[in-house]
């Protein structure tokens, strides 16, 4: 017997809720406002240290983050996605670090949020940056996945949070 597709009255969206989202989700061509440009923030709030494999690209602190940015946003830049840099953030091997006020992206979405408002902002909640072994969970059990689990879940609320 084969199967017939269901025929819906209407369609959840979970990506009406901003602008660009909904942008994203009519056209159907690429352009520069549909892209999101990569933003790697070191936990040094002044750094400003091009990345030798990704010329072009820097690691930014977060005080000079939004100077970076403005120029980009002018031009038709429309979202980031921001990957935490952490170097001398003591580490341990559940990444507690991740939803630390002080942790570098929960501090640039702050940032972002007072002088880019309408900057559609995407993190990277994964924990290996703030793990002593790099890794976002250790393979020796599932309580230690689940403990893992929870430091995510705990990441991605404080990504949340700290933009209002």
């Amino acid at each position: 017997m084969t199967e017939r597709p269901q025929a819906f009255s209407h369609a959840l969206h979970s990506g009406y809720h901003h602008p660009t989202l909904r942008a994203w989700q009519c056209d159907a061509h690429v352009s520069a406002t549909n892209l999101i440009y990569p933003v790697f923030v070191s936990e040094d709030k002044d750094c400003k240290e091009e990345i030798s494999s990704l010329p072009g690209q820097y690691r930014l602190g977060v005080n000079v983050l939004c100077d970076h940015l403005e120029p980009l946003v002018r031009k038709g830049l429309k979202s980031v996605l921001l990957f935490p840099v952490v170097t001398s953030t003591p580490k341990d091997a559940r990444g507690s670090f991740a939803d630390s006020a002080d942790n570098p992206v929960v501090l640039a979405i702050r940032a972002l949020r007072a002088r880019l408002p309408a900057l559609l902002i995407a993190c990277d909640v994964c924990l290996c940056t703030f793990t002593s072994h790099g890794h976002c969970g250790e393979p020796q059990g599932i309580s230690v996945k689940l403990s893992c689990a929870r430091t995510v879940r705990k990441n991605g609320c404080s990504h949340r949070y700290s933009a209002r």
